[in-house]
């Protein structure tokens, strides 16, 4: 299958339908005088410039992919945390086995793991995963010895399986849909030259009457406003005592 890699637009593909969301929004309030300056500006105009967008937006984000990928996100958040209690554990069996062993818990991986739990470092956390499972390996006699189970060293397994499972269900989603993105490059090219159009006639009609208005129709400023939602965090952090 033969892809039309290139893009015309200067953002992330999901970006780019809520860039020109925004836009939609100062277009829709000033329609009359876009239609004052040319009669290509119909209520119609607006009506199935916004229909373009929702199609976009389906297109790189549909409702249901990202509805699986924040399920996902939380399973694996809930997933680290339920490590809460396993890890107060074998720490406490670590200090038991200080004499022996002589390793703290950063040595052993404990320190790290927590701290990306917290930081809900889902990747750190898989490689802390790694590190314990790996020196629980190692320093299984002595440990095992002082009461370390099956059933606790199981918790940190299944977690890392776990993890690691939804990841990798991630990792497919968001392949698939990539691909998808690709062959239908041609749908979101066309939306860019329509907002670059709308932005155009914007800057004309607002240059010399309104800054507040100009800034509304400069694709930097959207991209700018878009970017900076993004980063807006609205779920709970998980702790680990």
């Amino acid at each position: 299958m033969n892809f039309n890699m290139h893009r015309d637009y200067n953002c992330k593909d999901e970006e780019l339908p809520v860039v020109c969301g925004l836009s939609s929004l100062s277009l829709t309030r000033d329609q009359a005088d876009f239609a004052a300056y040319s009669p290509r500006y119909t209520p119609e105009f607006v009506t199935n410039y916004k229909t373009d967008i929702t199609s976009a937006l389906e297109l790189v984000e549909p409702k249901s992919e990202t509805m699986e990928q924040k399920l996902i996100t939380r399973r694996m958040y809930f997933t680290l945390g339920q490590l809460s209690d396993p890890i107060s554990h074998l720490s406490g069996y670590l200090k038991l086995a200080n004499s022996q062993l002589n390793l703290t818990s950063t040595d052993f991986g404990i320190t790290h793991l927590r701290r990306c739990i917290t930081k809900r470092d889902v990747e750190g956390a898989m490689k802390g995963l790694q590190t314990i499972i790996e020196k629980i390996s190692r320093h299984r006699e002595p440990l095992y010895a002082l009461g370390l189970s099956d059933d606790l060293v199981k918790k940190f397994t299944d977690a890392a399986d776990l993890i690691a499972a939804d990841k990798q269900k991630q990792y497919d989603i968001i392949t698939n849909r990539r691909m998808i993105v690709e062959s239908n490059i041609a749908l979101l090219n066309g939306l860019n030259t329509k907002l670059n159009e709308i932005l155009a006639i914007g800057k004309i009609l607002y240059k010399s009457t309104s800054t507040a208005k100009a800034h509304e129709y400069t694709f930097a400023d959207l991209k700018k406003q878009v970017r900076r939602a993004s980063k807006t965090v609205v779920d709970p952090q998980p702790t680990v005592n």
